[in-house]
């Protein structure tokens, strides 16, 4: 299904804290979100219409064992997208066992933006950054639409954790956990 996520993002500004979220499909058209209240004394309901004009294409996010794996804070990847995107509309991401780097070359020369592999206290897991790379992996540079990466990072009102996963047939899945109810996957082909 086709969603303009940014009038999506727009439409979760109705949704309170502890909100609970229903969605329902209207025909082949449309999707309704229904917020309602813990006490049920509010609720608020929108109906986006699907993006008719969409390009579809066969695309399967197959669940493979990934090359490498990143778990980091997800308003640093917001943050990262938010500076980097003036500039470029590509990016290249290189992952080592110690870091994940955020790469772009423009006009005026090169910027990079470096998440260092780090723990912190157990109250605090949201911060870390954890890297875990395949046993055989070498490093693993992928370049990716600074764009749909940007636009991914709406999620980060979700989650307070994403994890990038480097998978073999070269596509990038971003993954973000939300606490009691799943989670949103994003799946993006290389350059």
């Amino acid at each position: 299904m086709g969603i303009d996520l940014d009038r999506m993002y727009n439409v979760f500004q109705l949704c309170g804290h502890d909100d609970s979220l229903t969605l329902e499909s209207v025909r082949d058209y449309a999707v309704k979100l229904i917020f309602t209240s813990p006490d049920r004394d509010t609720i608020a309901t929108a109906q986006l219409n699907l993006v008719s004009d969409f390009l579809w294409t066969d695309f399967v996010i197959k669940d493979t064992e990934p090359y490498a794996t990143v778990r980091m804070p997800s308003s640093g990847l917001e943050s990262m997208c938010k500076m980097l995107i003036v500039a470029s509309d590509t990016i290249i991401i290189s992952v080592t066992k110690e870091q994940v780097k955020f790469s772009i070359i423009c006009d005026t020369g090169a910027i990079d933006y470096t998440f260092v592999q780090r723990t912190v206290p157990a109250d605090k897991p949201e911060d870390e950054t954890v890297i875990q790379m395949h046993e055989t992996m070498e490093p693993v540079s992928m370049m990716v639409d600074l764009e749909y990466l940007k636009v991914f990072t709406k999620a980060t009102l979700l989650s307070k954790t994403v994890t990038l996963k480097f998978c073999p047939d070269d596509n990038l899945v971003v993954v973000y956990q939300i606490p009691r109810f799943g989670f949103l996957k994003f799946c993006m082909p290389k350059e």
